[in-house]
């Protein structure tokens, strides 16, 4: 897409069907830093979005991977989403929604979603210790919400709407001699 520079690690607009051929989900930097798509998920679920394409998850196993590329593991990273839960799932953990390094041992951040419970969590493992920012309740038929999580290198800073809602310390252990 148009505008889209390299500072970025990867850009997502959600416009391609997620049962096209590996990977699915294209990253609109030079990064190609592609999304493969998880679940049993359908052509039925892509939609309308705010920036372009949007997916529908059905809150039990649907998610897209984006991998692991050095690309997306920087010290400080800032990561968004826009989400707007239709209805319950039937999962009754939190749901990793978004997700980079989901099941790894490395770095790994996004948002964790628990349609039964409806709320949303952002998430980072540092130092392979998960840590989370705060639980913050969530409506089913909300309107459409952007979450955006900052980690500074230090802190996990997350905001609803351009609000701030979290704020966690974490740290990053540095092995001794």
């Amino acid at each position: 897409r148009g505008g889209v520079t390299n500072q970025f690690g990867a850009v997502y607009h959600l416009s391609q069907s997620p049962t096209n051929p590996v990977p699915q989900i294209r990253d609109s930097t030079a990064n190609t830093n592609h999304g493969v798509c998880f679940g049993s998920m359908t052509a039925g679920q892509l939609t309308n979005g705010i920036a372009d394409g949007a997916l529908r998850f059905d809150g039990v196993d649907d998610y897209v991977n984006c991998g692991n590329s050095a690309s997306l593991e920087p010290s400080k990273v800032t990561f968004s989403c826009w989400f707007m839960p239709l209805g319950p799932g039937s999962h009754n953990d939190f749901v990793w929604t978004f997700t980079k390094g989901r099941n790894s041992t490395g770095p790994s951040y996004g948002f964790q979603f628990s349609p039964n419970n409806q709320y949303i969590r952002s998430a980072m493992r540092i130092s392979n210790i998960l840590r989370y920012g705060s639980v913050m309740p969530f409506q089913t038929n909300s309107p459409i919400t952007h979450f955006t999580a900052t980690y500074d290198g230090t802190n996990l800073i997350t905001y609803r709407n351009g609000q701030l809602v979290t704020f966690v310390s974490l740290y990053r252990r540095t092995s001794s001699a």
